[in-house]
């Protein structure tokens, strides 16, 4: 009985010890480690290495439910050690297609970390109905008259923040995509320009 509780007693002290030093997923890929083992992770999902954007922004390509995701991981310029990984959509030209897109993340979002603070604001003139139906929102966006944003503060189980996600729809020359935006916390305040 004494060996049962020991056990028991240690592997609870390692789980709750696991779950202080949490970092954040993403596919179930903790952002923590180097860029070429996370890169070398996504690709064992079946999303391809494209190529290296700088030297510590890898870019890669992935087929996900359908849809072409393009991945960016961002890694501290001297020891490449990941904090962010950001997921872009394709970019689009019509605001439906980008307000559905937008709303199918977040609800899904929603589901796994709770409610976002979300910013979701058009700006006068583009604030009416007639405007929206005239696909005018993503003139809005383009413009900087408007933000489309939900922000997402992840915890532990033990209730320490360990990252932040943020989905937006970001405008693009005259188009506009979502974009989703994984940042771990602890390897963000290591590891990010200036923090070094």
């Amino acid at each position: 009985m004494k060996r049962f509780i020991a056990t028991t007693l240690t592997i609870l002290l390692a789980t709750l010890s696991a779950y202080t030093q949490d970092h954040l997923s993403l596919l179930d890929i903790p952002i923590d480690g180097t860029m070429q083992n996370i890169v070398n992770e996504l690709e064992l999902r079946g999303i391809t290495y494209e190529r290296n954007l700088q030297d510590n922004i890898a870019m890669l390509h992935g087929d996900k439910n359908g849809q072409q995701i393009d991945f960016l991981v961002v890694a501290s310029e001297d020891t490449k050690h990941v904090y962010r990984i950001t997921m872009l959509t394709q970019p689009k030209s019509k605001w439906r297609f980008l307000k559905k897109e937008y709303n199918t993340y977040k609800k899904a979002l929603t589901a796994q970390y709770g409610e976002p603070n979300s910013f979701e604001v058009m700006m006068a003139p583009y604030n009416t109905k007639k405007m929206q139906r005239r696909n005018r929102p993503l003139q809005a966006l383009i413009e900087e008259r408007a933000q489309w944003a939900a922000f997402y503060t992840i915890n532990s189980v033990m209730g320490d923040e360990i990252g932040s996600v943020m989905l937006q729809i970001a405008p693009e020359n005259t188009l506009a995509r979502v974009i989703i935006v994984y940042e771990d916390k602890t390897n963000f305040e290591r590891y990010a320009p200036g923090n070094e």
